[in-house]
């Protein structure tokens, strides 16, 4: 995990010494922001990266009592209910997700 969080840091680090912030994404989801062209922009994500890198680096050295109870309690359920927690997991929710995710431009 302490990997995971060092490699995104090089996003911002490399955004602050070459000027330009660019996204994670790539094909159509890829953009780069100029600061010569956008400051305001350019600083947002650059800010953005930044707080997503130090809240990986938190989860490396905390612990979360929350975050780890829940985490146990669905391992367990998934050993002990395999056939919902498959159906559930890897049907249902992945449909839920991309109805909800295709709808939003209609609701908002």
């Amino acid at each position: 995990m302490l990997a995971v969080a060092l490699a995104f840091f090089t996003m911002p680090l490399v955004g602050l010494f070459t000027g330009i912030a660019f996204g994670s994404g790539y094909s159509q989801g890829y953009f780069e922001i100029l600061l010569s062209d956008d400051p305001s922009g350019y600083w947002y994500i650059i800010k953005l990266e930044f707080c997503i890198a130090l809240y990986m680096l938190m989860l490396v050295f905390f612990e979360f009592p929350l975050i780890d109870h829940l985490y146990k309690k669905l391992i367990i359920f998934k050993n002990n209910h395999k056939l919902i927690s498959y159906i559930g997991l890897y049907l249902i929710f992945p449909i839920l997700f991309l109805s909800i995710l295709f709808s939003l431009p209609f609701i908002l």
